[in-house]
């Protein structure tokens, strides 16, 4: 993980001490969507049809994500790293709530997009030189190096 200097959770809490960085992320995000669903109970929140819910909290999304941009795109005298944080983790903790509301189908959602993301290899799949999205070999609008000098 990158992280600036002092910033590692594992330096302020024991409990973090050990764990790799791959299991200090996990239960870091585990532990955002538990107080994702213990914000849902704790307020209420109705749900609706999968359609309902997205076009209610849809609005709350964009507007963490034009948050999140603006903390991007500030000067690099002005750029404040650990807003930037806080506002990439606001648009995670509003998209895990699409998620919760969303119930089965959420989870079914999560599941798919998981299992869809395992079977990507270096045999299906390119890093994009430009973007860095991994992307599928072969595909007509990519810039794929390998299917660009195939007759």
């Amino acid at each position: 993980m990158a992280d600036s200097p002092g910033t590692d959770p594992r330096s302020s809490n024991p409990d973090h001490a050990c764990q790799t960085d791959r299991e200090l992320f996990v239960a870091t995000a585990a532990r955002l969507a538990g107080e994702v669903f213990d914000f849902h109970e704790r307020w209420a929140l109705e749900s609706g049809t999968p359609l309902e819910v997205l076009v209610r909290r849809t609005p709350m999304l964009d507007e963490e994500i034009r948050e999140l941009k603006d903390e991007i795109e500030r000067t690099a005298a002005e750029f404040d790293e650990p807003a930037m944080a806080e506002e990439a983790a606001d648009v995670l903790f509003v998209a895990l709530g699409h998620m919760e509301q969303l119930g089965t189908v959420g989870l079914a959602g999560m599941e798919a997009v998981t299992a869809k993301n395992i079977t990507k290899t270096t045999k299906s799949h390119f890093k994009h030189p430009e973007t860095g999205k991994v992307t599928r070999i072969g595909r007509n609008d990519s810039a794929d190096p390998q299917t660009e000098f195939r007759s």
